[in-house]
């Protein structure tokens, strides 16, 4: 694992960071499967358009791990509210 000597990280970056760690669980088995990743949009205009790749992203994983797309959808919804 690499460590950054970085001491602000902007909000938006945390969401991202935090899914990408749940994806990566997850990589090895969807890689296996053939799914095909995305780039990250970044920087995002709004909370509402990072929920809504993150929500594209639970679209395209809905049936290898439907359990994890709910994951997703749910932490989609709550990064959009928290605003």
């Amino acid at each position: 694992m690499v460590h950054s000597n970085i001491t602000h990280v902007h909000p938006a970056m945390n969401f991202a960071a935090a899914v990408l760690r749940r994806f990566s669980r997850k990589a090895s088995t969807l890689l296996a499967a053939g799914v095909k990743t995305r780039a990250i949009r970044t920087p995002a205009q709004s909370r509402s358009e990072e929920a809504d790749s993150v929500r594209e992203l639970a679209d395209s994983l809905v049936r290898l791990d439907p359990k994890f797309a709910q994951d997703l959808y749910a932490a989609a919804t709550r990064h959009e509210l928290a605003a």
